[in-house]
């Protein structure tokens, strides 16, 4: 663990971070030229090398984007055979979508009805497998081998299928829902919107929204607020959805039974984060958004609220799977609008009139120029503000002391920044073609805080503005205000290998942008001192610690250098194994996530590991899991006890040893691999030592005679078979069978017979 101590520094705030470059991924990309009036007025195929058996279950799934958020459906097909199944929604950023379905006759078309699409829809990731397997029966289905002939179209339909780079997906916002605990009752939790107009009685209203959950499923009802006749509020008890930690979209039509004031959601019996997004509330058969900033992406609407006696917490945060962070230190990342100036006249601000004009000529683009200036917008939580203009010059005015007079001659004598005074332009403002930047963070340091007035026209002319927007640091994994940082601190943070700081004794007041080469590295802070809430640890009165968000990337080194309690823990696994084979080590314990598989060795015979199917990953013991490659793998966990990390050591047994770091596996060990189709354990030889990453695993074998050269995995259940710690004979395969009973020279996947050398006969599962 590296620990920072009185550090001091008086250089200007930098950017670090960045320059890294990713291969380009590939997707399908289906254009439609214009959306049509059913879903089966653009259809795009896919056919089978076999086609689908009746009476097999299969999941076919994939993400999605399109540019016009839409319905559309997936509907396999046979000759005189079509499956109707569930209608989803497209949306503009990536989403996945799922189905099962059990065909009663044979399928021999793979069919998405796009028709209420248009623009470009992109689709990636396609998987479709029955029952019991893990080959996916979709040719190139990730299409980073290219686009398989095997996507069609009809012939009279005037779309076109092409091979294309996936498009990234950024600035995705969602509205973030934090509660401490699981309650009693629904009502326990609850967030509200309060509407511009109340909806009126005995219309009708459609609601459609998406939600997930961080951890476990939860219940989530919609319920909207009116006063009866008495004057009481009261709740209109309608839909109740059951949410899961995947995105979903849902729907609620309803008749409004009184003047409807505000929308409800509870979700009292829930504990963790809940997600909120894409919320459109119209009359029905009508387009208009009664939900201002609905999609979370221009802004978030002060209308959001809750009861003043309820603890949960509520953010405009990055959706989840998406980044938020810029690409440059001048890329766009909110814009500034009017819904952010305020009235800070009273205890408590309200939103205030004031002037919101873009692409007009006018004195007063943005702001209020009454002489009383106690109406802003708080930007102190920003980098730059970026103006950009087709005419004139703006005049910006921060800061004005009300009490104080506004004599802002020179610095020293300043009550208020006024973009009209030479010395404030050359010191606050930048300028590159036609864009003015406002250095935010400088009125920060040297004012505490930045509170825009107004933005006029320079020396009282006029301006034509065309956008305003406020900009964010790029790449950086903290801001940490309090504390000093220098360039050699900063080479010791970028080691990829690092895995803690202890920051809590730094004093200088400079905010420092700061990342770490190691994703997993823990930061020790006190309480409000670090703006990324990930892997940061707090000490609190009685010595325990505390982690908002443990949030670990896979094969990255990790060490707990105390003991501690997380929030919200997770796991995220994006790199493929062997058809989504892998061991994994946890530091905390969790459930084994929906759609994947865990096993744990309950005992060994001959060579061959017995495994036992487990619903519940032990902390700091290794599994074997699989899951599916195309999503990846992410394992979440709620009140996460992370005890400190500490060397594995080997029991004597035969077992899968977990590393936190990454090392080489002992020659004699066992790791996991695929050779000539069959997965199994192979035995490490000198010089040929692979290495293990953080959070995998290799095999200890007891064993005191000779050691096999494979270790083979058993699925089946056992029962009298020898326990773990017993020797073992050594056993080969004599013959080898086929489950039709036939004998076969060489191994193929699926389930084999052997006939082993003491004349016992086993199943043998070959991946």
């Amino acid at each position: 663990m590296v620990k920072l101590k009185h550090l001091f520094i008086a250089f200007a705030l930098i950017v670090l971070g960045g320059g890294n470059v990713q291969a380009a991924d590939n997707c399908l990309k289906f254009t439609i030229q214009s959306a049509g009036a059913n879903v089966w007025d653009s259809e795009l195929h896919y056919i089978p090398e076999t086609p689908l058996a009746a009476g097999v279950k299969y999941t076919f799934s994939f993400k999605l984007k399109s540019d016009k958020i839409g319905e559309f459906c997936f509907w396999p097909s046979g000759t005189d055979y079509v499956m109707y199944l569930t209608a989803y929604k497209a949306y503009n950023d990536w989403t996945y979508y799922s189905w099962e379905f059990t065909p009663t006759s044979e399928l021999n078309n793979v069919k998405l009805e796009l028709g209420k699409l248009a623009g470009e829809i992109f689709i990636d990731d396609v998987v479709l497998l029955a029952d019991g397997s893990s080959k996916n029966l979709i040719d190139k289905g990730d299409f980073e081998e290219g686009l398989s002939e095997k996507w069609t179209k009809p012939n009279w339909h005037s779309t076109k299928i092409e091979l294309s780079e996936t498009p990234v997906v950024a600035n995705n916002h969602t509205l973030k829902i934090t509660t401490p605990e699981a309650k009693s009752n629904i009502w326990d939790w609850e967030i509200r919107y309060n509407l511009e107009e109340k909806l009126v009685k005995d219309t009708k209203y459609v609601l459609t929204m998406r939600l997930r959950s961080s951890s476990s499923p939860c219940e989530v009802c919609f319920w909207p607020k009116y006063n009866k006749e008495d004057g009481n509020e009261t709740s209109q008890y309608l839909s109740s959805f059951k949410v899961s930690e995947q995105w979903q979209s849902f729907t609620s039509e309803f008749t409004a039974a009184g003047d409807i004031h505000s929308l409800g959601w509870e979700f009292g019996t829930f504990g963790g984060d809940l997600y909120i997004d894409d919320v459109c509330l119209v009359v029905k058969e009508t387009d208009d958004n009664l939900v201002a900033y609905g999609d979370f992406e221009k802004g978030f609407a002060t209308k959001w609220n809750k009861l003043s006696w309820h603890s949960l917490t509520y953010v405009r945060d990055p959706n989840n799977g998406y980044s938020d962070k810029m690409t440059g230190t001048d890329a766009p990342s909110d814009n500034l609008t009017a819904i952010m100036f305020k009235n800070y006249s009273g205890e408590t601000p309200t939103q205030a009139g004031c002037a919101y004009v873009l692409n007009e000529s006018t004195g007063m683009p943005y702001g209020d120029g009454n002489v009383a200036w106690k109406c802003y917008a708080d930007l102190s939580g920003y980098d730059k503000l970026a103006i950009t203009v087709s005419a004139g010059q703006p005049r910006c005015c921060f800061n004005r002391q009300t009490e104080d007079g506004n004599d802002n001659s020179d610095p020293a004598q300043a009550k208020m920044l006024d973009f009209n005074k030479d010395w404030t332009i050359a010191k606050y403002q930048t300028k590159e073609d036609n864009t003015y930047y406002i250095d935010l963070t400088k009125i920060v340091k040297d004012q505490g805080h930045a509170h825009l007035h107004c933005i006029k026209g320079y020396n009282g002319g006029e301006v034509t503005v065309t956008s305003m927007k406020l900009l964010k640091k790029a790449d950086c994994d903290y801001y940490i205000s309090g504390v000093g940082s220098t360039d050699d601190i900063q080479t010791t943070l970028n080691e990829p290998t690092l895995t803690s700081v202890d920051a809590t004794g730094l004093t200088n007041e400079e905010k420092i942008a700061i990342t770490t080469g190691n994703p997993n590295c823990l930061m020790i802070a006190n309480t409000g001192k670090l703006s990324n809430p990930d892997n940061v640890l707090i000490k609190g009165a009685d010595d325990s610690y505390s982690c908002a968000s443990l949030s670990l990337k896979d094969a990255n080194d990790f060490a707990a250098p105390v003991a501690f309690t997380a929030t919200i823990a997770k796991l995220a696994r994006d790199a493929k194994g062997y058809d989504g084979w892998a061991t994994v080590c946890l530091p905390f314990e969790a459930s084994v996530p929906s759609g994947v598989k865990a096993w744990e060795i309950e005992s060994v015979n001959a060579g061959v590991l017995n495994m036992k199917s487990i619903t519940t990953i032990p902390a700091n013991k290794a599994v074997l899991l699989q899951f599916d490659e195309a999503t990846g793998l992410a394992v979440y966990a709620s009140s996460a006890t992370v005890a400190k990390t500490v060397a594995a050591s080997e029991s004597g047994k035969t077992e899968l040893v977990g590393v936190y770091a990454k090392q080489q596996a002992p020659v004699g060990s066992y790791v996991l691999q695929k050779k000539e189709g069959t997965l199994a354990f192979y035995k490490v030889e000198t010089d040929k030592q692979p290495n293990i990453p953080a959070f995998r695993a290799y095999l200890v074998v007891n064993s005191e005679g000779a050691k096999p050269n494979m270790m083979g995995i058993n699925f089946e259940e056992t029962t009298g078979i020898s326990d773990m710690q017993n020797n073992e004979t050594i056993l080969t395969p004599a013959m080898k069978y086929n489950m039709a009973g036939q004998s076969v020279q060489h191994m193929k996947k699926g389930v084999q017979i052997q006939r082993m050398s003491d004349g016992s006969v086993r199943k043998v599962m070959v991946k």
